[in-house]
């Protein structure tokens, strides 16, 4: 999926959205945004224009700690090739918001200078999900793994996990963690 670097910095992707009771479409271009851990984020506007019924209302915490209640609406939206039911929050800006719940499993990548976004699906074989599960309950501290801390508050720290047949290390890098 490609997408493009506005002239204010705006890194923008087109989807797709449709009401799923009257399956009216619209053609959105959505801010893509890291801060948010949701799906989507749509103006009111555009749930009106579509149609979309509420299916909840919760309560949310804000980047300053204080809690709002937030509408949410069901919608379709095709998604690399498929149909996926997601949640969109109402807000009341003017602007759609692609968030890191849609961005999970795959790659995005960002180039300000050639003004390119792309997001790519990850193809995640058996291996890698094993790894990927291994590190996480390392992370949690599952009680089967013993997660002795190495170098703490060093740079280049990180921590080593055995337990459950396999030796997992991970070194923590300015920018990103490596699995090894």
């Amino acid at each position: 999926m490609n997408g493009h670097v506005a002239t204010a910095g705006r890194a923008l992707v087109r989807i797709v959205v449709t009401a799923p009771t009257t399956a009216t479409a619209m053609d959105i271009e959505a801010w893509v945004d890291t801060g948010f851990t949701g799906e989507l984020v749509l103006p009111q506007d555009r749930i009106a224009a579509l149609g979309l019924s509420r299916s909840a209302i919760v309560k949310a915490e804000l980047g300053d700690g204080s809690e709002t209640v937030l509408e949410v609406y069901s919608c379709l939206i095709e998604w690399f090739g498929h149909v996926q039911q997601i949640q969109a929050i109402a807000n009341t800006g003017t602007s759609p918001l692609l968030d890191v719940g849609l961005l999970q499993g795959h790659t995005l990548t960002i180039d300000y200078v050639a003004r390119t976004l792309t997001i790519d699906e990850v193809a995640l074989t058996s291996d890698l999900l094993d790894v990927i599960q291994d590190l996480r309950s390392c992370v949690e501290g599952a009680k089967a793994l013993r997660c002795p801390p190495v170098g703490a508050g060093e740079p280049g720290r990180g921590f080593s996990c055995t337990g459950l047949g396999r030796s997992r290390s991970v070194q923590e890098r300015p920018g990103s963690i490596a699995a090894v």
